[in-house]
């Protein structure tokens, strides 16, 4: 199972970019944008 279609990671449901995306601390999201 994936979101985006790439390969989910074993460790979760994301593959290995959108996990770092989603899992990201607040603070580097804010700055981001």
């Amino acid at each position: 199972f994936s979101f985006c279609g790439n390969d989910a990671a074993e460790t979760g449901p994301y593959c290995k970019y959108h996990s770092r995306v989603a899992f990201q601390p607040a603070a580097e999201r804010r700055r981001a944008r």
